[in-house]
């Protein structure tokens, strides 16, 4: 049949060249350049351990033997 020269309208229906899009402003969202700055993680830290008063262990320490008095004659 003659009906084989009839080339389908495929080819209007191809998709056209692809249009060159600008770049993605993928640069726009990229990571800023890490500030100098350290983290905040000094501010979480553990204070440096103040020293502690030693412990009044001497007020409950014997106290020294008062002299006691001589006897009443």
């Amino acid at each position: 049949p003659p009906v084989h020269y009839y080339s389908p309208p495929y080819y209007y229906k191809s998709p056209p060249p692809p249009v060159k899009s600008p770049p993605p402003p993928y640069y726009y969202k990229s990571p800023p350049p890490p500030s100098p700055s350290p983290p905040p993680y000094y501010y979480k830290s553990p204070p440096p351990p103040s020293p502690s008063p030693p412990p009044p262990y001497y007020y409950k320490s014997p106290p020294p033997p008062s002299p006691s008095p001589p006897p009443p004659y």
